[in-house]
């Protein structure tokens, strides 16, 4: 049996999307992977200080 666990990954704002095992708990796939949102957040964050630089 898999859960399905969503929540909103708090930088993008963006649905993240967890198929679990329940006999383990193992995650077994993240849609989108968590590092790629992260690495999303983290592009942003610099955009934005150097959007607030320029201004």
């Amino acid at each position: 049996m898999v859960r399905l666990d969503y929540r909103v990954h708090p930088e993008t704002r963006r649905v993240l999307v967890k198929l679990v095992d329940l006999a383990t708990g193992e995650v077994m796939k993240e849609i989108p992977p968590e590092r790629v949102l992260d690495t999303l957040g983290r592009i942003h964050a610099f955009v934005g200080q150097l959007l607030d630089r320029r201004v």
